[in-house]
């Protein structure tokens, strides 16, 4: 830059005045850097936030120029980088990309990153642009006919037990998933499920970099996976085609197979090459899903409910500031976020974003509710569902389409659509969980994260083999045994999950009763009761629907009292209606009948005394 512009900068906006002195007195360029090879475990894009009034401050700028060069100025004043300003993220997240003047190492990324934050005031947090990936293992293309993760645990012990969920609910067109993946394919088994009919039409591209994109161009709005070119060493694995159709594959077309939540629909976002993709596509492409503004990209017209990420990092790192804010914000919009817990055999507390807080990390299980060897373990895991031997949607070109087929495949990113497609059938079997005035949606995830939970079976306990996380790994052929430490609450049950959903609960307003005129009554409805899967009851509501009016007293309590009325000539009878309403918005009724005898010393029975009376007399004469 030159001094006449420095000091133009200088005059016109006071941010970072220290960072562009120091370049204008310097008069020169920061230093250069020689160009690295370019290799999987290596970063070349930086993600920086400012503190907010800075960010305020840039804001104001009417020049988008002004702010890119500056943003370069104070990164290359604090740390010598030379970076060159890429874009800015999603408004609700104000973070800004940065691209690195060279590969280089994790570590080097991350030690620039702290130089930074400790060198700039203004900068509330920069970050490396991790890489991410799919989080599959290598296909399986052995002929198997069965899906055996839908099945009922009567018949594999480790099954997600879908077919019961299917008696119950198979989805809704109004409830949209989001699949964060490689994009997909026309598969005939997709088409119909697809928000705009065809995958050109139903997501977007956030693929960035033109370089990794594979289709010769940046972000746009057809999500199709394009495949690799011929001549590359890296073949296409399909991966978005096969998650999308375990997710909500239509089935009853005499063709492959069924999805989970084969009535919802699936939008797609592609934030993944075969050569993988970056944080930053990822989390504006999970903000865009949800129906959040993204610069430079098209309103997504069919906001997502729930998303589906089976991607994450190679190497162990922590949740990222980037990740957990678009949870955080996601969370709050009603947004549930399901995440494959990894397949590195280590501990998930180093696997991003499986290791954000809220989200729903899924871990994976064998046929018999095993661990698979390759499953990520520890206290993070939310629940575990099959993983291993997955048949779904796919296609048979080893780089670019050809034929549409149905594939195994084995790992947790085919254990997370499960889950995320049980979760679509819970949101479609009641849908007072997406009323607002029932439910807030800022309790929604955590409501149904805790349906999920609190319904999943128990881990099988007859399993020999390793109990020790470190004894279990992709290397050692021994069976590995789940428990709630190292693989979630349990076992994924669709159909008990949707049952905790979609069960009225029970009112229990007591049994009829005789009270003396002018005495004072408790209505008692304290036995009603919910589901058993940690179903609570919210709200009670006594109302008398006949006889003379009382005041009634804690009418919206468990336990309501009045004041009988006088006694009249003949029997009075007070009826009282019960409704308890239970934490999914469901509600049941029940009635009690209150006799106030009449003058003339006890008054008429109850009917139920009067119809005991006639079954007495009628054995009576029976056996006389």
């Amino acid at each position: 830059m030159e001094r006449r512009a420095c000091i133009r900068y200088w005059f016109t906006n006071s941010l970072f005045v220290a960072a562009l002195a120091a370049n204008c007195l310097a008069g020169a360029n920061a230093a250069s850097y020689p160009a690295a090879a370019r290799t999987d475990n290596l970063i070349d894009q930086l993600i920086i936030h400012y503190q907010p009034d800075a960010q305020t401050r840039l804001a104001r700028s009417s020049d988008p120029e002004f702010m890119a060069r500056l943003t370069e100025q104070t990164v290359t004043a604090a740390t010598g980088l030379q970076v060159s300003y890429k874009r800015a993220m999603s408004a609700k997240i104000a973070a800004h990309v940065l691209r690195l003047p060279y590969a280089m190492s994790v570590d080097e990324a991350e030690r620039y990153a702290r130089q930074l934050v400790q060198q700039q005031p203004d900068i509330d947090y920069a970050e490396p642009d991790y890489r991410r990936y799919p989080q599959s293992t290598i296909p399986n293309d052995t002929n198997f006919n069965q899906q055996w993760h839908l099945m009922s645990p009567a018949e594999y012990a480790g099954a997600s037990n879908v077919v019961n969920a299917w008696d119950l609910s198979k989805g809704s067109t109004d409830i949209v998933v989001a699949v964060l993946d490689s994009g997909g394919l026309d598969h005939p088994d997709l088409l119909p499920n697809l928000v705009g009919g065809s995958v050109a039409k139903s997501g977007y591209d956030m693929v960035d970099r033109e370089d990794i994109s594979g289709d010769g161009d940046g972000r746009d709005s057809d999500p199709s996976n394009p495949g690799t070119d011929e001549s590359s060493a890296v073949t296409s694995l399909w991966h978005g085609t096969h998650i999308s159709g375990i997710l909500a594959a239509r089935p009853d077309n005499n063709k492959f197979g069924a999805g989970v939540a084969w009535q919802s629909k699936l939008l797609l976002v592609r934030i993944l090459s075969e050569q993988g993709g970056y944080l930053s596509d990822q989390v504006d492409g999970m903000l865009w899903a949800a129906g959040e503004a993204v610069p430079g990209v098209p309103d997504n017209t069919h906001p997502a409910r729930i998303l589906n990420l089976s991607a994450g990092g190679q190497d162990f790192q922590d949740c990222s500031r980037t990740e957990q804010n678009a949870v955080n914000i996601l969370r709050k919009m009603g947004v549930v976020i399901v995440v494959a817990a990894g397949n590195a055999g280590k501990s998930v507390a180093g696997s991003p974003p499986a290791n954000c807080n809220g989200v729903i990390a899924v871990a994976g299980v064998m046929p018999d509710g095993a661990r698979t060897p390759y499953t990520n373990y520890g206290e993070l895991n939310d629940i575990a569902a099959p993983a291993e031997q997955i048949y779904s949607t796919s296609n048979s070109g080893l780089h670019q389409p050809q034929q549409h087929i149905f594939k195994a495949v084995s790992g947790t990113s085919q254990a997370a659509p499960q889950v995320a497609g049980t979760l679509a059938l819970m949101l479609a079997a009641n849908k007072k969980l997406l009323d607002k005035t029932v439910i807030s949606q800022t309790v929604l995830p955590d409501l149904l994260e805790d349906k999920l939970k609190r319904s999943a079976r128990s881990f099988p306990t007859d399993i020999s083999g390793s109990a020790d996380p470190d004894g279990c790994n992709i290397n050692q052929e021994v069976a590995c045994v789940c428990t709630t430490d190292n693989c979630g609450a349990g076992l994924l049950d669709a159909f008990q999950a949707v049952k905790a959903v979609s069960t009225p609960p029970q009112a229990v307003a007591g049994s009829d009763q005789m009270v003396a005129a002018t005495a004072d009554f408790t209505l008692d409805g304290s036995r009603s009761a919910d589901d058993s899967y940690g179903g609570k009851i919210r709200h009670y509501q006594w109302q008398q629907v006949s006889g003379p009016d009382v005041a009634l007293n804690n009418a919206t309590a468990a336990k309501a009292n009045f004041t009988a009325p006088a006694a009249a000539k003949n029997d009075t009878q007070l009826v009282f209606r019960l409704t308890v309403t239970d934490d999914v918005g469901l509600q049941n009724s029940d009635e009690v009948v209150i006799t106030v005898p009449g003058k003339g010393g006890g008054g008429s029975l109850p009917l139920s005394v009067l119809a005991a009376l006639a079954g007495l007399l009628w054995l009576r004469g029976r056996w006389s």
